[in-house]
């Protein structure tokens, strides 16, 4: 029998009988020219979502998102704070395209859920939701990109609702690790901004001895 391999990468998970929500370190870090800015563009934490509730294998639904550090930071940090936070993102990556011209889109969508007739909080109040699917992707005037109308369809959807504690200590392990590889790689960016900055340098002085 093979022995179920780890996934190296995993920061944190939390998981019931029907739901799993995992986070994943997809974080690079910059060069020596931009090395202020620690994480590179293509820097990401990634969220997955997985819906075994009608089996696993084929039966089980998977979705997930990459996210931008600076969101996750702030996500984690405003509900540390106690804010009942209903964050939402949606985006279609346009320079994915399958055979029939349409793009991946996303939808993310964590809140604070509190019960529709009492106004109280549910016993798992918070809810993270995922929902990947596909669309047309349309340039607007100023330049962006959005979903063309009617376009999108969603290919698959979870819901994982935590409570206070299970999100609690699931966004301290997050931001705690974010935290931890920003500074483990502070020192050498600086070095390498450092050297950056020294080769510029001796460059522009050679160039104006010339």
């Amino acid at each position: 029998m093979s022995e179920k391999k780890s996934n190296p990468r995993q920061i944190v998970r939390f998981m019931n009988n029907k739901v799993l929500l995992a986070f994943q370190d997809n974080m690079q870090v910059e060069t020596g020219e931009n090395a202020s800015a620690i994480h590179n563009q293509y820097s990401k934490v990634r969220m997955t979502l997985m819906d075994y509730s009608q089996g696993k294998g084929t039966k089980a639904v998977i979705v997930n998102c990459n996210m931008d550090i600076d969101t996750v930071k702030y996500i984690a940090e405003t509900i540390l704070n106690g804010v009942a936070v209903d964050f939402k993102e949606s985006k279609i990556l346009s320079y994915k395209k399958d055979d029939t011209g349409k793009s991946p889109v996303i939808h993310v969508n964590i809140k604070y859920c509190t019960d529709e007739k009492t106004g109280q909080p549910l016993s798992s109040p918070w809810m993270f939701s995922v929902a990947n699917g596909n669309g047309i992707a349309d340039q607007t005037q100023t330049g962006g990109t959005v979903c063309r109308k009617g376009s999108y369809k969603k290919i698959g959807e979870v819901k994982v609702y935590m409570s206070e504690a299970d999100c609690f200590k699931t966004l301290i392990t997050v931001r705690d690790y974010i935290r931890n590889f920003e500074i483990v790689n502070f020192a050498s960016l600086m070095k390498a901004r450092a050297a950056y900055e020294e080769s510029v340098k001796e460059q522009t002085e050679k160039e104006s001895e010339e």
